[in-house]
């Protein structure tokens, strides 16, 4: 077992042990085993999620702190895949811990990445409109924060580029969120839909400041 995955292990085992042996059971099964986020970047630590794509046939893990994916080898050529969000972001941020990758160099941004982004937004932001009346504004900012990062990863897949680690989308909407809000405004993105929802509905300043502090405290 390589570093990377003992360090991941450790992780499991300290955080959720009652997984430790799906880990390994899908480290040995999986032709190809691919973390992202904190796990491809180093910064791992006790508040952090484990996010891992592994190639082969398998049952996806998903919980609290854990989500282990899987895609099937026949997967790899179909333009789905390889138009994904998630093919893109694992192929230009990924870190491969088993496994060469090939299909790498064949992925691109799909429309269909771009639209199903959008299409987030607005199920998470219908959520929270229609528990509204029950709502503070603070839990509102907290519950929304999400669909504004999503707006972010959007602007930047309409831009025709992988989306980047949570941390970096974060940076860049909090360096010019006018630009961002403008844009996911384009006809091909929200459009007059989410002007209003930028002008009538969203606690835009709480719900920046609330993504501010989750960078500073992860907790």
């Amino acid at each position: 077992m390589n570093s990377d995955i003992s360090i991941l292990r450790a992780f499991v085992a300290s955080t959720e042990p009652e997984h430790v042996a799906v880990f390994d059971l899908a480290i040995r099964q999986a032709s190809e085993v691919i973390a992202i986020g904190s796990g491809a970047d180093g910064s791992i630590g006790p508040y952090s999620d484990l996010d891992l794509i592994f190639i082969g046939d398998g049952k996806r893990l998903k919980t609290r702190r854990l989500d282990f994916m899987w895609v099937r080898p026949k997967q790899l050529s179909a333009q789905s895949w390889l138009g994904s969000e998630l093919a893109n972001h694992a192929a230009r941020y990924g870190k491969w811990l088993k496994g060469d990758g090939k299909w790498r160099s064949e992925v691109f941004i799909g429309d269909f990445s771009v639209s199903n982004k959008c299409e987030r937004i607005l199920i998470r932001i219908s959520r929270v409109y229609l528990k509204r009346r029950l709502l503070r504004e603070e839990t509102m900012a907290e519950l929304l924060a999400p669909a504004v990062l999503d707006m972010q990863r959007a602007v930047i897949l309409a831009q025709g580029e992988a989306t980047p680690p949570t941390a970096i989308v974060a940076r860049r909407l909090l360096q010019n969120p006018d630009a961002t809000l403008e844009r996911i405004c384009g006809d091909d993105l929200l459009g007059d839909f989410g002007r209003y929802l930028i002008r009538d509905f969203l606690p835009m300043q709480k719900i920046l400041a609330r993504i501010e502090r989750s960078r500073r405290d992860p907790i």
